[in-house]
């Protein structure tokens, strides 16, 4: 019954992970289009 316990572990960390991920990535590239950083 450990197979259960490392899937509930993996899928919740890729949860989190993907969580994360999108949360700090779209502020983030809303902040560069609104200060204009990395644009000519």
């Amino acid at each position: 019954m450990e197979n259960k316990q490392i899937d509930y572990l993996a899928f919740a960390f890729l949860g989190l992970l993907s969580a994360i991920a999108l949360t700090t990535g779209y502020p983030g590239t809303q902040l560069v289009y609104v200060h204009g950083v990395g644009t000519p």
